[in-house]
């Protein structure tokens, strides 16, 4: 589950009370009191000044899986009074999200004046501002109060609003620090939980990367959403693993094939993972079955707001069949100094291991990587580039190794790598 459930198109809120704090209901006239006049026609507003509406969280997903462990740490660093600001960092698809919903769900009753649910929209062309997202909050108390257009006047109306009071603030998908850093209330009884797939740092935030999910997780999410993917029915039990696999764990993939299977009786599971093994159709045949959007349009949303130079290298690394470091990125895709591999890092694009210093795509990342590919000769100099550095490197290995024999096997596994000939599920990425 994902962000597939913030839909970057949708609204600023995004059901139920909350749509209707906005204020903009008529046609003609201003929303600036309790009548409006338009067309020959007097609407009486239905919201009197005294109504608000203060509790906007939507439900989490019924069937949210798996996360026991990030739920711990994030309740328990709210709880010991230490953490005011919580930030969930990770790819397009991963879960964020549904974690954070989750997550404010099971706090709300520790912020009993008010839970917001903000959209930021980061990943759209128009982005939430800050304007507009306190507009939001203090309407929320007073559908028709008259606003400043000052930033500054209207930042000051919107802490004094928030002052003395216990409040849980949920801004999803935000782009930067500028977006939320004058959303974050000053009061140390409020907690604000952040989601972005970009990765920046603030002042007294406490950041957590989200992961896919483990292979039990993926399967008990398949199996919830498909039950006729379970042990027990006439499938092999392997299945619904390897249908994870082929998603690479990751939830928005695996909800979107899920649903598909469980509408679509009359495709066989088996069938369906021969589909998938193709990766030059596997997006496709993932699909967009119950989510609000496809794993292609949401990697998608990450790559356009790249650099030039940044997309050029995301595209060079889908020459990388596994895991790689700094120096071979930097040699093969031509990234001195592997600043745009650093940026893709920081946009979630490309996962990295401080533990090993190693860096990898996604499965479907690098499918998409590979399709957003330049010009073929440009894609012949990253394979040359990439062909010569192994190369390079085995013979170096093998001339100032003096384990020949041990060097000679891992750097055939290199090169079998390199080719392809060798499944990637035989790498270790963790």
């Amino acid at each position: 589950m994902s962000d597939a459930i913030n839909n970057d198109d949708n609204a600023i809120t995004p059901q139920g009370d909350a749509a209707a704090s906005s204020g903009s209901v008529a046609v003609g006239g201003n929303v600036g009191g309790n009548i409006i006049v338009g067309d020959h026609n007097t609407i009486v507003n239905q919201y009197s000044t005294r109504e608000s509406f203060l509790h906007q969280l939507p439900t989490p997903p019924h069937d949210f899986t798996g996360r026991e462990q990030e739920l711990t740490e994030l309740r328990e660093a709210v709880r010991s009074g230490n953490v005011m600001i919580s930030a969930l960092h990770g790819q397009g698809g991963v879960g964020k999200t549904a974690l954070a919903l989750k997550l404010a769900d099971e706090l709300k009753e520790k912020y009993p004046d008010a839970q917001f649910y903000l959209n930021l929209k980061g990943m759209s062309d128009r982005p939430t501002t800050p304007i507009e997202a306190m507009s939001h909050v203090i309407r929320s108390y007073n559908p028709t109060r008259k606003l400043p257009d000052s930033e500054n006047e209207l930042s000051a109306i919107y802490r004094s609003i928030l002052h003395n009071k216990k409040v849980l603030l949920l801004l999803d998908n935000a782009r930067d620090r500028a977006q939320v850093e004058l959303l974050i209330p000053s009061s140390k009884d409020c907690l604000a939980i952040i989601t972005s797939r970009n990765h920046f740092a603030l002042a007294g935030m406490k950041s957590s990367n989200v992961d896919i999910l483990s292979v039990d997780d993926a399967r008990k999410l398949l199996i919830t959403i498909c039950p006729r993917l379970s042990v027990g029915t006439r499938h092999d039990a392997s299945l619904p693993d390897e249908i994870s696999n082929l998603c690479g764990y990751l939830p928005l993939a695996l909800r979107a094939a899920a649903s598909l299977l469980l509408i679509t009786p009359d495709i066989d599971p088996e069938t369906y993972i021969t589909q998938l093994r193709d990766e030059r159709t596997r997006l496709e045949k993932i699909g967009a079955e119950g989510v609000n959007i496809s794993v292609e349009a949401s990697l998608t949303l990450s790559y356009n707001q790249l650099s030039d130079d940044a997309k050029r290298a995301f595209s060079s690394l889908s020459v990388f069949p596994a895991d790689f470091d700094a120096q071979a990125e930097e040699v093969i895709c031509e990234d001195d100094g592997y600043k745009q591999l650093s940026e893709l890092v920081k946009r979630s694009l490309v996962n990295y291991s401080q533990e090993r210093m190693r860096y990898w795509l996604h499965d479907l990342a690098r499918i998409l990587a590979k399709r957003k590919s330049g010009r073929i000769d440009e894609l012949i100099i990253i394979r040359r580039n990439h062909a010569f550095f192994y190369a390079n490197t085995y013979t170096k290995l093998k001339i100032f190794s003096k384990s020949k024999n041990s060097i000679e096997r891992f750097v055939s596994l290199e090169l079998l790598l390199i080719f392809g000939l060798v499944p990637l599920r035989f790498c270790s990425r963790c």
